[in-house]
């Protein structure tokens, strides 16, 4: 995962270059997304109903491979079971600074599509998403 939002372009430039000050985030929460939504991201294309919630998500230090750093969630990020009807097709993830509305912070697409139907539940393991910065 790589793109920042529009929102987080912003921040990290006033931080940065026009010393404006930037309160430290709390919690950070995997959002889950059926289309793209852009940088500019509101929300759009964000599941709703049928027990989804964002997750919370922890990451380790940055680390290098030489191209650059990256954070990767240091814990399993587990979903609620889709219950009464199916999510659909995933194709999107996004991170946000709130469980609910709040600020996008990064979207990007899956490697892979995931269909989640009715009695599924989407997991991602420790390590398998990753931002990083190059």
């Amino acid at each position: 995962m790589s793109a920042f939002s529009d929102y987080l372009e912003q921040k990290v430039l006033n931080a940065t270059l026009r010393k404006t000050a930037w309160t430290t985030l709390g919690d950070v929460y995997i959002g889950l997304h059926l289309a793209a939504s852009g940088p500019g991201d509101t929300g759009a294309n964000e599941l709703s109903g049928n027990a989804y919630a964002r997750q919370a998500a922890t990451f380790s230090d940055p680390t290098t491979d030489g191209t650059g750093y990256k954070c990767v969630t240091s814990a399993d990020i587990t979903f609620p079971v889709a219950t009464p009807s199916d999510w659909g097709e995933i194709g999107y993830i996004s991170i946000w600074d709130a469980s609910e509305s709040g600020n996008c912070l990064y979207v990007a697409a899956l490697t892979a599509n995931k269909t989640i139907a009715a009695g599924d539940q989407l997991k991602f393991t420790a390590g398998e998403i990753s931002v990083k910065l190059e």
